[in-house]
């Protein structure tokens, strides 16, 4: 299983219609969402919150900066990270999903040590 960070932006038209529900509920916005990446093998990251008494919340974030919203999910295989970014993607209130593969840290420091082992003596040509 591997693990993606998500992120994505909403239109304007999107955004008028969230602020025209008179009850929003996280629940009500998340599960259709979760539903997808779990029919495609996957869920979104439940991450502890400490302040929370133990409770978990849900990787995904309503975000200040380049992104309306991010997250973290795990998926069965890039094949079905890439078909749930297509289903999102195509919805018109999205304006923009990026979605990009992530490595543990025990699986980036595997990456560094392959990367001391295979590297030689390699020089950057024109060096």
């Amino acid at each position: 299983m591997g693990y993606y960070l998500i992120r994505c932006d909403y239109t304007a038209s999107a955004w008028r219609d969230l602020l025209s529900e008179k009850q929003v509920s996280a629940e009500s916005r998340l599960a259709p969402v979760r539903e997808l990446a779990r029919r495609h093998g996957g869920d979104f990251v439940d991450l502890v919150d400490n302040d929370r008494k133990g409770g978990t919340v849900l990787g995904k974030f309503i975000s200040f900066g380049a992104h309306d919203l991010v997250g973290i999910m795990k998926m069965p295989s890039p094949t079905a990270a890439r078909s749930f970014a297509m289903v999102i993607s195509s919805h018109e209130g999205v304006r923009g999903f990026e979605i990009t593969p992530l490595l543990t840290f025990d699986e980036g420091v595997e990456a560094m040590q392959q990367g001391y082992e295979c590297k030689g003596d390699y020089k950057v040509p024109g060096d």
